[in-house]
C-alpha cells in the first residue's frame, strides 16, 4: 500500500513540475507576442481603509489578441505573497483598456 502512495506522490510532483514549466513557457510566449505589438500597463497603489491598499492596474490590449500584458492572476498572487488579503476586485473594459481595481488589507489586521 505504501508503495502505491509513494508512486502516486512522485507522479503528482512530476505533474506539478511539468505544469510549472508549461506555465512559464506560456507566459514567455505571451510576452514575446506582446512585445512585438503596442502593449502597455500602468499600476498605481493608494492607501485604502485604515492600513489597506488599493491597487489600480490599467492595461492596454495587445492589438488583435485579448491577452493582458500584466495578467490579473499575477497581481493577485503577488499581493497574497506580500501578506495581503484581497477584499474586493473589480474589472472594467473600455477602448482597448482593461482596468482592475483591487482593494486589499494586511492579514494581521483581519485576524486580531
Amino acid at each position: 500500500m505504501s508503495d502505491h502512495i509513494d508512486t502516486a506522490s512522485k507522479y503528482i510532483q512530476h505533474l506539478q513540475e511539468k505544469i510549472k514549466v508549461l506555465n512559464e513557457q506560456r507566459d514567455a510566449l505571451k510576452l514575446e507576442r506582446c512585445n512585438s505589438k503596442a502593449c502597455d500597463y500602468e499600476v498605481s497603489v493608494n492607501p485604502w481603509n485604515n492600513g489597506g491598499v488599493e491597487v489600480i492596474v490599467c492595461t492596454t490590449s495587445c492589438g488583435d489578441c485579448d491577452d493582458q500584458v500584466l495578467p490579473l492572476s499575477k497581481v493577485l498572487q503577488f499581493l497574497t505573497k506580500q501578506g495581503l488579503d484581497v477584499v474586493s476586485c473589480t474589472s472594467n473594459k473600455a477602448n482597448n483598456k482593461l482596468v482592475h481595481s483591487i482593494q486589499a488589507q494586511v492579514l494581521h489586521y483581519i485576524y486580531t
